[in-house]
């Protein structure tokens, strides 16, 4: 495995504080949510159980997600992250507990870059989902230039 673009992308994500994940039941579906990330590449996300994506995961863990920054200039260099994966939602309290804490790692580091709160683990409310990426397209004109962008795929 390509170590050298995997911390890449590591480092890319790390970044970045938002992403979009589409999934699909009867539908497809869009949402942009806040994510921590693992060394891994999982990614983790909380929202509601009974929001869209959330019930569409249930029926359908197959997700295409997007990082990307807001503010690129439509002649300036690009740069993002294209994935698909798997997603579901995390069961167990351990690997609750390590999520909120990467969460809470994340909000601290984002500092005024976003607006959520710390969670608290003794009352979060919400549903915490992982994503576990099976192939990553990383783009960025400034780092592979003519060549735009390299795949990662991950087996797991």
């Amino acid at each position: 495995m390509n170590q050298k673009l995997r911390q890449q992308i590591f480092d890319y994500l790390n970044q970045r504080y938002i992403m979009s994940v589409a999934t699909h039941e009867e539908h497809p579906w869009i949402a942009h949510v806040y994510y921590a990330l693992e060394e891994d590449l999982t990614l983790y996300f909380t929202s509601s159980p009974t929001s869209t994506h959330a019930k569409n995961i249930i029926e359908n863990t197959q997700v295409a997600c997007a990082v990307t920054d807001t503010d690129q200039f439509e002649l300036g260099k690009r740069a993002g992250i294209q994935l698909t994966g798997n997603a579901h939602k995390l069961i167990d309290k351990t690997q609750k507990l390590n999520a909120i804490s990467l969460f809470n790692r994340r909000i601290a580091q984002a500092g005024k870059k976003t607006n959520i709160e710390p969670l608290d683990p003794t009352t979060f409310k919400n549903a915490i989902y992982a994503v576990e990426p099976i192939l990553i397209k990383y783009f960025d004109e400034s780092v592979f230039g003519d060549m735009k962008y390299q795949v990662l795929e991950l087996i797991k």
